[in-house]
């Protein structure tokens, strides 16, 4: 057993840092593009302790496998472990370094920020925001593939020559809250489309990140904002495999819902 443990740390050593998380791993559930500056992220897997995760809404090219370092960027990580359903809200007030944590657990940093650029705040012309495992631009993603990507939101049509492209990684793992260039402000994640106090969801994983996604139907938009964010219930139910036959039947229930 402690060969085997050394020659995993070993090759761990020699590849880099083995990723914690995988692209639908957290998901990006609300946005206010109107002062102040808001977002609500919600883990679809348990969170390791000490995890950085980057958000920028630095545009993103397909085309050159890259940032355009224009904008900004900050990082969220956690001390403990983040089970999945927890809220993590953040707000932000305009300037480069003025994030923080409205509820949920976490701590900003800004480590290695500086290199995607200093335009602070998220524009009410059309925004896209990136969430990526690393910290900062060092560990950045460098392909549209790279297995860093997590998630990624965007208040119109993803675009290249906008607002970004979306990471081919994230092709599952994204939402857009309208179709077209046409953006909207504001927006969250309200299990249709009227505004709510509060919303309780439960499922399998891959169950409320389709509806995560789901920006044309199950979101709440306006051009009037900030918006207040609904108070949020997120259970993600375990895979079957890890249930016994009761646990088989509520899945099968909250599939017929």
């Amino acid at each position: 057993m402690k060969t085997f443990l050394t020659i995993v740390t070993l090759a761990t050593l020699l590849t880099g840092n083995v990723l914690a998380l995988t692209a639908g791993d957290l998901a990006i559930i609300a946005i206010n593009c109107d002062n102040p500056d808001a977002l609500v992220v919600v883990p679809l897997a348990s969170i390791p302790a000490n995890t950085p995760i980057t958000f920028t809404d630095c545009t993103w090219s397909n085309t050159l496998q890259a940032f355009n370092p224009t904008e900004s960027a900050f990082v969220w990580s956690n001390g403990a472990e983040v089970v999945a359903g927890t809220i993590i809200q953040i707000a932000g007030d305009g300037t480069l370094q003025g994030w923080s944590i409205v509820s949920g657990p976490g701590t900003i940093f800004y480590t290695d920020c500086l290199p995607f650029g200093s335009n602070a705040g998220f524009s009410n012309s059309g925004e896209a925001l990136y969430a990526y495992e690393g910290m900062g631009w060092n560990e950045r993603p460098t392909t549209t593939n790279d297995a860093k990507w997590l998630y990624a939101l965007s208040t119109e049509a993803f675009n290249e020559a906008t607002v970004g492209a979306l990471p081919s990684a994230l092709n599952d793992a994204a939402v857009q809250l309208t179709d077209s260039a046409t953006e909207t402000d504001n927006g969250y994640f309200a299990d249709g489309t009227n505004a709510q106090i509060s919303v309780t969801r439960a499922g399998l994983k891959a169950v409320l990140l389709a509806d995560f996604n789901n920006g044309s139907n199950l979101y709440y938009k306006s051009n009037s904002g900030p918006l207040i964010m609904p108070t949020y219930s997120i259970t993600v139910v375990p895979e079957p495999a890890l249930l016994g036959v009761a646990g088989v039947a509520v899945l099968a229930f909250l599939r017929k819902r």
